[in-house]
């Protein structure tokens, strides 16, 4: 996509977004101080919010305003980006831009001072042009919170795309909502740190004392001595595959296969991987990636993030098993039918695809 058109969007894609990481990538070897992070990177990611940086009423550059030291004294202060309403009279972001490599954590605070003499404002980024780190103050209005709600950085190979691009969209022109992004970055919030101690239970339910307690309760009522616990720990971490298939319940993956499906169009497209190096595979076996499902103009199909979290699991299984590209249709069939004994009895090594999966899961 050409720099010109990377504004005016009603959504953020990922393709503009790799646009951006191909420029930060070619280039970042020449972007030596603050003024080039700007220009180079910043500022086509202003107008890829859908921003006009050209225009004062919307993006206002090295925009200055009055602080109130805490001896009373005011002194001015410039932001990098101001970024205002469609009346250029409530701020609704501001951006602070650092040279390539800063730590931005630390230079946060400047957020901060924003965020507190600045009223109707509730969000900051500072960026170095290629990390990006968005700052609220969620947890009391104008105090900013200590620790980001939401990073993304163009120089991370891990990055889910997908997933900044969705973020990013609420942040647009077109789509900024105040009180919906704050609700939001709450929401955000307060399921990463659900998932993180889930996630951390299922993992060591021996390890954390509390959970096992909770899962226990029930179960036994007798004296609980330090054997015991060990006892029901072992136990508890026996339990946790099982419960995972029981979860994983056939509505759930007749729905994501219909949505995949649908999204596909064609089915699944099948990427032949070389049969070398690390990750080679038994001689015949020609490992497979199945192309993630899109949310297409054409389908309407607007896949949830647990659906593409689901999806790529079964790719990384599909790539460390070595699946031929034969057993695709039941593999499909494996995940409309809930991995039933009958499915699974089609398809190469399914115990191993099995213990794949969970061990993937948790």
């Amino acid at each position: 996509m050409p720099y010109s058109q990377l504004h005016w969007s009603d959504n953020v894609d990922r393709e503009s977004i790799f646009e951006l990481v191909k420029r930060y990538r070619e280039n970042k070897e020449f972007i030596s101080n603050e003024e080039t992070a700007k220009m180079a990177l910043v500022v086509p990611f202003v107008r890829y919010l859908g921003y006009d940086p050209n225009n004062p009423r919307e993006v206002r550059l090295e925009y200055s305003a009055e602080f109130v030291q805490g001896d009373g004294k005011r002194l001015p202060d410039r932001m990098d980006f101001a970024i205002f309403d469609v009346t250029g009279t409530k701020p609704l972001i501001v951006i602070e831009t650092k040279p390539l490599g800063t730590d931005l954590k630390a230079r946060a605070q400047q957020l901060a001072r924003y965020l507190s003499q600045m009223p109707e404002l509730h969000f900051g980024i500072i960026t170095d042009g290629c990390h990006y780190l968005f700052y609220g103050d969620l947890d009391q209005p104008n105090l900013m919170d200590n620790e980001p709600f939401f990073t993304f950085s163009l120089d991370d190979p891990d990055t889910d795309w997908a997933k900044v691009a969705k973020f990013l969209t609420k942040f647009s022109r077109e789509s900024f909502n105040a009180e919906t992004l704050i609700t939001d970055a709450e929401n955000n919030r307060y399921r990463e740190a659900m998932v993180a101690r889930l996630a951390k239970a299922l993992r060591g339910p021996a390890e954390d004392e509390s959970f096992l307690r909770w899962l226990t309760e029930d179960v036994y009522k007798g004296k609980r001595t330090s054997g015991v616990m060990e006892r029901l720990g072992n136990i508890a971490r026996d339990a946790v595959e099982p419960a995972l298939l029981r979860v994983m319940s056939d509505e759930f993956l007749t729905k994501l296969k219909s949505r995949m499906d649908s999204a596909q169009g064609d089915g699944p497209k099948i990427v032949e991987r070389p049969e070398d190096g690390d990750d080679a595979v038994k001689p015949g076996i020609k490992t497979v990636e199945i192309a993630p499902p899109e949310t297409t103009k054409e389908t309407g199909v607007d896949t949830t993030d647990e659906e593409l979290l689901f999806h790529k699991t079964i790719c990384d299984i599909c790539s460390h098993v070595g699946i031929s590209s034969d057993d695709i249709p039941q593999i499909q069939s494996l995940i409309a039918t809930g991995f039933s004994r009958k499915t699974c009895a089609g398809v190469r090594n399914p115990s191993f695809f099995l213990g794949r999966l969970l061990s993937l899961s948790t």
